[in-house]
């Protein structure tokens, strides 16, 4: 009954953090569309950095209740620190509700097709978590331990990626500049797959130390960290499908096209439920992940299939040239680092730091001209706003 008391206040108390997130969404849909990404993406830090603090601050009073207060406020710091930026770009808000405004309909059309499309993701992790909690006690933990670390390199290299694509594709559409919208499109696959295919290498052959580092120590056990390095590693291997399968979706979206992501996505979370189902049973944890990474590989290639017979999109020579490359460089750190791991047999950090440069400076070398490039852009952008 305590427990239940505790949950039911925890989640009065977290409540507000759902209508909080719905008005930031918005504001961050209304940045975006203006080119500024930096505060949107500022927020998350803020309300990491919030939380953190009441934990800090709070847990003598009111104990585990601090946690809760600090996601609530950190949700609202996050609107705050959205307003100046709003305000500067000429957006703001009034307490009304045009229903008769024209871009009302066009949302309501757009609507289900987007609610069902971004639903996709929760509801394969639900299914794959219901599936797994047949398992012996700590698989169903495991796979929420490894999703946490597979999901770093996604929100790191991806998210920011698909987000820009988003913004620009939406205006190009709009334009109807077609060449740009390929453009933008190539570039964008390089970039995933110059940063994703590394990320999934070093994860799959160094995940262990990484998961060592982070969780093992107190009551997590080297036994607790190869179970979660096994779901780490299925995981990791369709970490590159999972990013474009997204970045797909947000393509589609740009063209206001939600229906065939839905479509799509409905098919998926049938596969995946049915994988999991068969994959849990010999595999335990690590087929759960696998039956992800497989659910992401059909997704992405069924929707690029598709977008490529509605637009004729086809990837330019050198975009092919230059994914081709990030493979082969992928492969040679698979192959460092493996020797590596027999090399330093009983010297996990030194083999994980001596990972991290390898896994760096093999593409800064294949893609050195392409990170100069991009670093003397940036460089060429301050400059210009000082």
């Amino acid at each position: 009954m305590e427990a239940k008391r505790v949950a039911r206040y925890l989640f009065i108390i977290m409540i507000p953090m759902i209508p909080f997130h719905a008005l930031l969404s918005v504001m961050k849909a209304f940045l975006n569309a203006k080119e500024h990404f930096a505060a949107p993406e500022l927020s998350g830090i803020i309300w990491n950095l919030l939380f953190i603090l009441a934990a800090l601050t709070l847990n003598g009073t009111i104990g585990i209740y601090s946690l809760a207060v600090g996601v609530t406020v950190g949700a609202f710091a996050q609107i705050l620190l959205q307003i100046p930026f709003l305000r500067k770009h000429g957006v703001r808000y009034r307490m009304i509700l045009p229903l008769n405004h024209p871009s009302f309909g066009q949302a309501r059309k757009l609507f289900t097709g987007a609610l069902i499309a971004t639903s996709i993701v929760p509801i394969n992790s639900f299914v794959g978590r219901v599936i797994a909690s047949f398992l012996p006690a700590g698989e169903v933990a495991s796979l929420s331990y490894a999703f946490r670390i597979f999901i770093l390199p996604f929100s790191l290299f991806a998210v920011p990626t698909y987000t820009v694509l988003f913004s620009k594709i939406s205006r190009l559409y709009h334009d109807e500049d077609w060449e740009g919208i390929r453009s933008h499109i190539d570039s964008s696959l390089v970039l995933i797959c110059i940063t994703l295919i590394p990320s999934t290498i070093f994860l799959c052959v160094a995940g262990d130390v990484l998961v060592k580092l982070l969780y093992e120590r107190g009551a997590f056990t080297a036994k607790d960290t190869l179970m979660t390095y096994r779901a780490l590693f299925g995981y990791s291997i369709g970490l590159i499908f999972y990013a474009l399968s997204l970045s797909l979706v947000r393509i589609f979206n740009a063209r206001h096209d939600m229906k065939t992501p839905a479509i799509i996505g409905l098919t998926s979370i049938g596969l995946n439920a049915l994988l999991a189902y068969l994959l849990m049973m010999p595999l335990k944890n690590l087929g759960i992940a696998l039956a992800t990474s497989v659910v992401s590989s059909y997704s992405f290639f069924l929707l690029y299939a598709v977008y490529r017979k509605k637009t004729g999109y086809r990837m330019l020579k050198k975009t092919r040239h230059d994914i081709v490359r990030s493979l082969v460089s992928g492969i040679i750190v698979a192959l460092i680092l493996l020797g590596l791991r027999k090399f330093l047999v009983g010297k996990p950090y030194s083999f994980f730091v001596l990972a991290g440069f390898v896994t760096v400076g093999v593409y800064a070398v294949f893609f050195k001209s392409y990170y100069l490039a991009f670093l003397g852009r940036g460089q060429e952008k301050t400059k210009n706003e000082g």
